[in-house]
């Protein structure tokens, strides 16, 4: 069953948050690895070497863990969020830790652990969830934080030891507590929080909307390809019925001469055989008959073929085109020796406007630019029906193009026949249906001269076929 376009959005962005959660777990093997090299060497005792290390191998292990996920677009949320509060709880943990190291209570004030300088930690492993895109991760590291702090300035505050100062010296080096630094710390770590958040959020929701832009987007991209090879598939069947339509009838044509010729054949078969000389041969009724009859199969028969003669060639027409060289041509010369070669009798009654400014030649297939004026002139002839009046332009148009107008004040044409002008289809000649080949074979000439054709119709008003062509000059010879 083919997805929806919901369906193909909320795939990819799956994807793009497995992707999101990979990136921020490489990121945090990384960190950790560098962080297990460098525990042995900056410790300053066991215990907080051993304490460190189990704490960073579990860390290691969990990347692990979670990048397996990730890759498998499992459990994603229940692996972020394991992550998440699984940092939380080293942060909280390192910092007992070396107090431990260091004595504990024996030896020091609890105001050290507002001396321990985990905030440069806790920013990275902030930006390292950011890139998960998922937009709680990096606040709930900063609340975390946040809460840290508050509960080692309270812990710092019970301790009998713990001066309240304002000095930096006696704050840094003694056993001070300066108030305003741990306001500081806490509002730093909550406006770090939310920036990383509302980032994580913009970016999240701009992905999605990029994701679900392009996978309705890819969806009208597939399906306008199945219109076009449909439309494709209904061209060639109302091509191949045109062609068979077309062909049946000079093929029954030829069948129909041929019966008459073998009759014939045998008449005069018989006829032969049955004369006793050649004079009482030349003097039988029957002869002339005979002799009439396969002369008239043989008319219709040549006639059949020519007609065979004319589809093949409308066929090869359209497949190929003119394969003829292109040369310069003057397009008013083409235009009225188009107009020309329009029976006359489709010309009867009709006046004829030429408008034909003067245009540098052009560099084309002559042949083929004649036989569009050609299609279209006999069209435009066919819907005037002996009366009316007959416009041809030619002049300068924008972007450096010539522009034929070939205009009829007929009585014009619906909007549905308009769209379906340029399509293979069955076409009806007045007691005769044909192949519709003509204006899907000028159009397709106008194309091969990097060119288009603009029709104009309205009911009542006639129709106006507007050629543009670019003007080309003959290549240079080397």
């Amino acid at each position: 069953m083919k997805e929806t376009a919901q369906e193909r959005a909320l795939r990819l962005v799956l994807e793009q948050e497995s992707k999101g959660i990979l990136w921020s777990v490489r990121a945090r093997f990384v960190y950790l690895l560098v962080g297990v090299i460098m525990v042995p060497i900056a410790s300053n005792s066991v215990f907080d070497t051993v304490v460190s290390e189990i704490l960073l191998f579990l860390g290691l292990l969990l990347s692990i863990w979670a990048a397996r996920n990730a890759k498998n677009q499992e459990r994603l949320t229940f692996t972020g969020v394991t992550t998440v509060f699984f940092d939380v709880a080293v942060l909280w943990i390192l910092p007992f830790s070396w107090y431990a190291s260091v004595g504990g209570q024996d030896e020091v004030s609890m105001s050290f652990l507002l001396k321990v300088e985990t905030l440069g930690m806790i920013a990275v492993i902030m930006v390292m969830h950011t890139l998960a895109l998922r937009p709680l991760y990096p606040l709930i590291i900063s609340i975390g934080a946040v809460v840290q702090q508050v509960v080692f300035l309270v812990l710092a505050g019970l301790d009998s030891r713990t001066v309240i100062t304002y000095n930096p010296v006696e704050t840094h080096f003694g056993e001070g507590v300066h108030p305003i630094y741990g306001i500081w710390r806490g509002i730093s770590l909550l406006a770090m929080g939310f920036l990383l958040t509302a980032i994580a959020t913009i970016a999240r929701k701009g992905i999605h909307q990029a994701i679900f832009l392009e996978a309705e987007n890819s969806l009208i991209r597939e399906h306008q390809v199945e219109l076009v090879a449909e439309g494709r598939m209904r061209a060639l069947s109302e091509l191949v019925a045109g062609v068979a339509h077309e062909v049946n009838s000079p093929l029954g044509t030829l069948n129909s001469s041929s019966q008459s010729m073998t009759i014939a054949a045998r008449n005069l078969s018989e006829l032969i055989a049955e004369a006793v000389d050649i004079d009482s041969l030349r003097n039988h009724r029957k002869l002339s008959r005979t002799i009439e009859a396969l002369q008239s199969a043989g008319r219709s028969g040549e006639e059949a073929a020519e007609r065979l003669n004319q589809i093949v060639v409308s066929l090869k027409d359209f497949a190929r085109l003119d394969q003829s060289e292109r040369q310069m041509a003057d397009l008013a010369r083409e235009l009225r020796s188009a107009y020309e070669r329009v029976p006359e009798p489709l010309k009867e009654g009709i006046e004829v406007d030429f408008e034909l400014s003067a245009a540098p030649p052009l560099y084309c297939q002559p042949h083929a630019l004649n036989q569009v004026f050609f299609t279209i002139l006999v069209n435009a002839c066919e819907a005037l029906a002996h009366q009316g009046r007959l416009s041809l332009q030619l002049g300068p148009a924008a972007h450096d193009q010539l522009q034929i107008d070939i205009r009829d004040f007929g009585p014009g044409m619906t909007g549905k026949v308009k769209e379906s002008l340029f399509e293979l289809r069955l076409a009806s000649k007045g007691q005769r249906m044909g192949l519709g080949l003509g204006l899907p074979t000028a159009a397709r000439i106008v194309q091969q001269h990097g060119g288009h054709i603009e029709v104009h119709s309205e009911l009542g008003q006639g129709s106006c076929f507007s050629i543009f062509l670019p003007r080309v000059d003959a290549p240079e010879v080397a």
